[in-house]
């Protein structure tokens, strides 16, 4: 009677250690995915945050600082980055070194800039593209239809096939249509 008493004693202390160990392993693995949650949308939030801030960001160059980059995404998209609309002023808005440069060539000049100051000393790989919205709807896979197309310095992007990956976008009003600023970060 002895020896079934301490072998009820050890299988009951052996199922306390089991369900002791799998309340651990269920509590770390749910703290995992709370904090990969939590990055995420932290992550997500960053990249919204600098899209908003780019499109709204005064740019001194282009018609002395009257114009953010937003209205100069506009311009590139819908006129090939000349003014036709006299009241902006004159049709050579952006000037680089005393020169008048295309609204479409300063963009992506910045754009490449900004980028590269921000997602780009992080060593992240990231795709930004401003692509226009078509008849049939948001046409972000043609090629074509990309205003602008950057990749991060090493131009891989974010490769197909990526899971990993944050996307961001930000429409610009264009006439009575619109552009969109989109940029994926992967890591």
């Amino acid at each position: 009677m002895i020896n079934k008493k301490s072998q009820m004693e050890a299988l009951g202390l052996a199922v306390i250690v089991i369900l002791l160990s799998l309340g651990m392993f269920f509590m770390i693995s749910l703290s995992n995915s709370a904090e990969k949650m939590h990055k995420d949308f932290s992550d997500t939030q960053t990249i919204k945050n600098l899209l908003t801030s780019m499109k709204r960001t005064n740019l001194p160059p282009c018609s002395n600082g009257n114009l953010d980059l937003g209205e100069i995404l506009a311009n590139c998209a819908e006129k090939g980055g000349l003014w036709t609309n006299l009241q902006r002023g004159d049709n050579a808005i952006c000037s680089e070194s005393g020169s008048t440069i295309s609204t479409c060539l300063f963009a992506n000049k910045t754009i490449a800039y900004m980028l590269n100051k921000t997602i780009g000393v992080q060593e992240l790989n990231y795709h930004f593209k401003v692509y226009e919205y078509s008849s049939n709807g948001i046409n972000e896979k043609t090629p074509a239809n990309w205003v602008i197309n950057l990749k991060d310095n090493l131009g891989l992007g974010c490769p197909i096939g990526v899971t990993d990956k944050i996307t961001a976008i930000q429409p610009i009003p264009l006439g009575g249509t619109s552009i969109f600023m989109s940029l994926s970060v992967c890591d």
